[in-house]
């Protein structure tokens, strides 16, 4: 979490952008595109539980992880 909420931060690595019903791909980036957008909150994600067995020797582990998320504003999107 080192950008605190209400941030504009921009994205300079576009793989796919669709423009005028034509999509365009970058190989692997497209040049010269940008994504500007602004960081709203910081959240954890739905806990996930992991669990391990094994069969007749009485070994049981169950462990729980939540994953740390970053919710994001798209302001715009600039190709080329």
């Amino acid at each position: 979490m080192s950008v605190p909420p209400g941030t504009t931060i921009t994205l300079k690595r576009v793989l796919v952008a669709k423009t005028d019903d034509q999509p365009q791909f970058g190989h692997p980036y497209i040049n010269d595109g940008v994504v500007v957008g602004e960081v709203l909150e910081h959240v954890k994600g739905p806990k996930i539980i992991s669990y391990k067995m094994k069969s007749k020797k009485k070994y049981r582990r169950k462990l729980g992880s939540r994953q740390l998320l970053t919710k994001l504003f798209i302001k715009h999107i600039n190709i080329g």
